[in-house]
């Protein structure tokens, strides 16, 4: 029995190994307090420990080496989404343009983690429309200085606009709003980026986006983007958020005539958006292809923040298209501005050194016995995609670039069941439409969303 008791020590910390990481640290720690194990045996225990990767999952599949220098996160998402329109938006045959239908709006599997505690990598693939690249890249952040800085290279999100670089999964509208029709949200390139509690700063050359190719005799396009952010007022009651951003990038020259010689090109962009509904096929605003375009200029402000459980945001996103032979460059613009309230209580949280909101997370779900939370939000938004001088067309003066001014007013509802499971409503409603091809139409969108994050 004697020789029993002093094996049996050595018995509860080898056959703790397999436990979560907390309960064995745990029992080595009251061992060496009890004096059962002497200064030298606890160090052997503490190394054979580091060396055991644990298992997390409490937020997707996570595995970490023992010395916390490794790990690998495999996660999932699927948004399934239904809608009914109430439009009188029709084509020239008289034939409805919104109709009713469900989708998945993403079905996204991801691995990403951490090699020697220095490298952080993340490849994410969408099975909603047969398989896309969302993003996969790596990045350094092991530099020895006194600010944290970041190198990042590969396919991810371009630094321009808080709502652009929010995560899908986090937002609070099924849609983004109205002016992200200015922008490219991914593409090939590199970044440097730095950041601390409250503020900050990335820059980042990028490539054009893999979905377009130019042709093998022409340029690529490709761009610039910068962004900072600043939060001067942090804290468990509210927070305060402002930041900028600027852009420019060129488009691709897409060979149009390859037999001619020489051979010419056509350089064109082209901006036009959904009425913060993803299903309806028709764009309500439309620049139509802007041909002669020699580059683009995109700037932004942002405004943010939090008080308890009330939230606001609000942008503006400024593009001017430079044009070649001598012709004038044209405007556009967009902005929106957004409140939300948490009925249950609980407060968004923020990322000061990315300069980001992130969505709320129930205090108490409803597997524990609560009733998960529930927020309230409402959001105006406009795009203005008409500019240039007045043109004859069918015997009517209009913009040379008659795109249409769209105004939305949406409103949300949203249950977060669990920090995996979410409902949400919405409802869009057009305000007005002026000029373009669907002028004075009218829409109104009611659409609904299971969210499943894990």
């Amino acid at each position: 029995m004697r020789q029993l008791a002093k094996l049996s020590p050595w018995f509860l910390v080898y056959s703790s190994l397999a436990a979560p990481a907390f309960a064995v640290d745990a029992t080595t720690e009251l061992l060496a307090q009890k004096g059962v194990i002497t200064a030298e045996e606890y160090e052997k225990i503490k190394k054979a420990q580091n060396s055991q990767a644990t298992v997390d999952m409490s937020d997707g599949l996570k595995i970490v080496s023992g010395d916390k220098n490794f790990s690998a996160q495999i996660g999932t998402m699927l948004q399934l989404d239904g809608v009914n329109y109430s439009s009188d938006i029709k084509d020239v045959a008289g034939r409805d343009l919104a109709n009713a239908g469900s989708e998945f709006r993403r079905v996204r599997l991801s691995i990403n983690g951490t090699l020697y505690n220095s490298w952080d990598y993340k490849t994410e693939i969408d099975f909603a429309n047969g398989s896309q690249l969302i993003d996969g890249f790596v990045t350094y952040r092991g530099f020895k200085t006194s600010t944290p800085i970041q190198l990042t290279f590969g396919h991810f999100k371009i630094p321009f606009s808080q709502e652009s670089l929010a995560a899908d999964k986090g937002l609070t509208f099924m849609e983004r709003s109205l002016p992200n029709a200015f922008l490219n949200a991914r593409a090939p390139g590199a970044m440097i980026s730095a950041g601390k509690d409250n503020w900050s700063s990335a820059f980042m050359l990028y490539g054009e986006q893999i979905s377009t190719a130019a042709s093998a005799v022409s340029d690529e396009g490709g761009g610039a983007a910068f962004r900072t952010s600043w939060a001067p007022l942090i804290g468990p009651g509210g927070t305060f958020h402002l930041g900028a951003s600027l852009a420019t990038r060129a488009p691709s020259q897409n060979n149009t005539a390859s037999t001619t010689t020489p051979i010419t090109y056509s350089d064109s962009v082209r901006f036009r958006s959904k009425p913060e509904s993803n299903i309806i096929e028709t764009r309500l605003v439309d620049t139509g292809n802007i041909a002669n375009a020699e580059r683009t200029d995109l700037w932004g402000l942002e405004l943010g923040g939090s008080f308890k459980t009330l939230g606001f945001n609000a942008e503006y996103i400024d593009t001017t298209v430079h044009r070649k032979n001598n012709l004038d460059d044209v405007h556009f613009s967009g902005w929106f501005a957004q409140t939300s309230w948490s009925i249950t209580g609980e407060q968004r949280t923020y990322k000061g050194d990315k300069g980001l909101f992130d969505g709320i997370k129930p205090s108490k779900g409803i597997d524990q016995g609560g009733i998960g939370a529930w927020e309230l939000a409402v959001r105006l938004s406009e795009i203005d995609l008409t500019d240039g001088d007045l043109v004859l067309r069918n015997k009517v003066m209009l913009p040379e670039i008659n795109g249409g001014k769209e105004r939305n007013l949406t409103f949300a509802l949203n249950s977060y069941l669990n920090q995996y499971f979410r409902a949400s409503m919405n409802y869009v409603h057009v305000l007005d439409i002026e000029g373009g091809s669907f002028a004075d139409k009218d829409l109104n969108a009611v659409q609904l969303r299971l969210q499943f994050a894990y």
